[in-house]
C-alpha cells in the first residue's frame, strides 16, 4: 500500500507541474491516465480506497495548478487557445474558431509517415505487449502502465489520421513523441537487461552494462544525424539565413541599447527585441526616400539587411511573403540610390546571400537633440516669464 501511495503522490506532483507550467500537457495525461485506469481494473488493482485517494490526487493539483483560470473572471475567456487545445476554441466559440468558420473549411493536419517512422511507431506501440510478456510478475502492472503512456501519446499524434477531432495540435505532439520515443528506448533497455541479469552473475552483469553503455555513447558521436542528409536540406527551408542572426547578435553586443534600428523581415525583430528598433522592409520602402537629404529615423545607426538571393521561406498563410523577391530587389535599389547621394553608408558585413549595410545617422540624431534642447529652453523662458 505504501508503494501505491508513493505513486499517487508522484502522479499528483506531476499533474500539478503540468497544470502550473502548461495546462495543454494535461490532455496527454488524461488519455494516458484513462488507459492506465483500465489496465488497473484488468490487474485487479482498483478498490474504493484507491479511488478516493486517486480523486484527491487529481482534485488538488487541478485546483491549485489552475488558479490562472480566475483571470477569466476579469479578462474573459481567451480568444485563442492555440495549438495547445484547439478543441477549446470550438467549445467556447472563440475568435480563432470564427476565423476558421469564415474561411468555409476546417484545417486538418494529417501526418504523412515514411517507412522508418512507421517502424519506430510500431516499436513504441509494442512496449505494452512486450511489458506483459517480459516483465517480472511483481512489476508487470507497473511496467505495462508506464508503456501505456507511450501508447497514449502515439494515439494523440495520429488522431486526425483516424478521423477524430483535434485535441492537441501535431506541432505540440511532436515534442511529446520525441519524449516517449526516448522513454521507449529506456523500457526496451530494461527488457533486454532483465534476462542478462538472471543469466550473468554480478561481475559479468556489470561488464555487460559497461559494454552496452560504451556502445551507446560511441554511437551517439558516430551515428549519422538528420542534418548529415542532403535530403533534409533539400526539403527544409530555413526561416532566416544564419548570417543574419549572427550579425544581429554582433550588432546587439556592439551597440548601446536603443541606439540602432534594423530594417529587415519580421524574423529579425525577435533577435533584437528589448535592445533595438525594427522596421519591416515594405514599410521602410514606402516611408523613406533615398533621395532625401537626411534619413529621418531617430536612431544613431541604421542597419539594412539586403538579401541578394531572397530567402525562399514563404510563411504559413502569410500573404505578404509572396512579394519577398520584389521587396528585396527594391531594397537593393534603394541602397544603391542612397549610396550615390550620401557618404554615411558602409558595408557592415557581406556573405554569399546577404549584405548588411550600416548608415551612420548620428548627425541627424544630434540635430534632433539640439531642437529638443532649444524647445525646452523656450518653454522654460515662457514659464519663467509668466
Amino acid at each position: 500500500m505504501k508503494k501505491k501511495l508513493k505513486y499517487l503522490v508522484l502522479y499528483s506532483l506531476t499533474l500539478f507541474s503540468v497544470f502550473t507550467f502548461h495546462g495543454g500537457g494535461a490532455f496527454y495525461l488524461v488519455v494516458a491516465s484513462t488507459l492506465i485506469f483500465i489496465n488497473a481494473i484488468v490487474f485487479g488493482q482498483v478498490n474504493l480506497k484507491i479511488l478516493k485517494r486517486g480523486a484527491v490526487a487529481i482534485a488538488l493539483p487541478a485546483i491549485f495548478g489552475n488558479f490562472w483560470i480566475f483571470s477569466w473572471l476579469k479578462y474573459g475567456i481567451p480568444q485563442d487557445f492555440g495549438a495547445a487545445a484547439p478543441f477549446l476554441d470550438k467549445l467556447f466559440a472563440t475568435k480563432n474558431s470564427i476565423k476558421e468558420l469564415s474561411a468555409g473549411a476546417e484545417i486538418v493536419n494529417l501526418v504523412v509517415f515514411y517507412k522508418v517512422q512507421i517502424i519506430i511507431l510500431l516499436i513504441m506501440l509494442l512496449t505494452y505487449p512486450v511489458a506483459l510478456i517480459y516483465s517480472d510478475k511483481r512489476k508487470k502492472f507497473e511496467v505495462s502502465s508506464l508503456s501505456l503512456s507511450i501508447v497514449a501519446v502515439v494515439f494523440m499524434y495520429v488522431e486526425q489520421n483516424l478521423g477524430l477531432p483535434t485535441i492537441v495540435s501535431q506541432t505540440r505532439c511532436a515534442s511529446y513523441i520525441l519524449l516517449v520515443a526516448a522513454f521507449s528506448a529506456g523500457l526496451y533497455f530494461y527488457f533486454i537487461e532483465i534476462p542478462f541479469r538472471k543469466l550473468l552473475n554480478g561481475f559479468f552483469h556489470w561488464i555487460f552494462l559497461g559494454v552496452l553503455y560504451g556502445f551507446i555513447i560511441i554511437s551517439s558521436f558516430t551515428a549519422p544525424t538528420y542534418n548529415d542528409n542532403d535530403q533534409f536540406f533539400k526539403y527544409t527551408t530555413s526561416i532566416q539565413y544564419n548570417s543574419i542572426a549572427y550579425n544581429l547578435y554582433k550588432i546587439k553586443m556592439k551597440r548601446e541599447a536603443f541606439t540602432y534600428t534594423v530594417v529587415g523581415f519580421v524574423q529579425s525583430f525577435s533577435k533584437i527585441m528589448g535592445r533595438g528598433y525594427h522596421i519591416n522592409v515594405g514599410e521602410f520602402l514606402q516611408k523613406y526616400n533615398p533621395y532625401a537629404p537626411v534619413l529621418k529615423i531617430d536612431s544613431k545607426y541604421i542597419y539594412i539587411i539586403v538579401e541578394s538571393i531572397p530567402n525562399q521561406y514563404k510563411g504559413l498563410g502569410e500573404w505578404y511573403y509572396r512579394w519577398r523577391n520584389d521587396l528585396e530587389t527594391n531594397l537593393a535599389s534603394w541602397v544603391s540610390i542612397y549610396s550615390k547621394y550620401h557618404d554615411n553608408i558602409r558595408v557592415f558585413d557581406a556573405k554569399e546571400n546577404v549584405t548588411i549595410y550600416e548608415i551612420d545617422n548620428r548627425k541627424y540624431v544630434a540635430y534632433l537633440d539640439k531642437l529638443k534642447r532649444e524647445k525646452k529652453m523656450r518653454d522654460f523662458r515662457k514659464s519663467f516669464g509668466k
